[in-house]
Formats: structure tokens, sequence, C-alpha cells
């Protein structure tokens, strides 16, 4: 089975989170390290298309990441190869980036 591939480590955002690290929005996905790691994988697909940690990831391909909808639910609708369009917000700036799914190693 190959499993299409990001290269992030993040927190599902939600009210409690939001509050917790005093995030602008309810939603999405913070991409925060975690004991010891990157929150952005070194030469993966998200680090090529700018990915940075604490980025929140809003939506894949026009779709809102939730605790319901997960950002990982949604990237196993794709295939290795596949191009996706994120919605970032950076600061208080809103992002358009794309990245092309990789298979995980």
């Amino acid at each position: 089975i190959i499993y299409p591939f990001l290269g992030i480590r993040y927190v599902i955002v939600t009210k409690d989170i939001q509050a917790e690290r005093q995030l602008p929005v309810d939603y999405g996905a913070y991409l925060a390290g975690q004991e010891g790691e990157p929150a952005v994988v070194k030469g993966s697909p998200a680090e090529k298309a700018g990915l940075r940690q604490g980025d929140i990831i809003l939506e894949l391909n026009g779709e809102r990441i939730e605790p319901a909808r997960t950002l990982a639910s949604l990237i196993s609708k794709f295939k290795v190869g596949d191009t996706v369009t994120l919605k970032v917000l950076r600061g208080g700036e809103t992002l358009a980036l794309s990245a092309t799914l990789e298979e995980r190693k």
C-alpha cells in the first residue's frame, strides 16, 4: 500500500487549542513540532511548498480542516503525485500554496 505524504506534524485546532495557544481561528491544522521533531519534515512536499512551523492550514483543495475532517483524512483521498492547494494562515496573512504529494517512506 502506498500512502500520499505531505510531511508535517500538526495539532487539529479546536476552541480549546485556540484558547490555549492564542490562535486567531478555531479550526485548521496548526503546524507544531513534537518531542524534538520539527513541524515540517526536511525535504518533504510541505517544505518544498514553503510551509513553516506555526502556520495554520485552513483548507485543502477548498475543504475546511476540522476535527470531523482532519488533514490526514483529506490527504488520504489523493494519490502520490497529486498536487493539492493549501489555504494557509501565517501571521495575519492568508496564503495559497501548492504541494505535490510524495510517497511516505
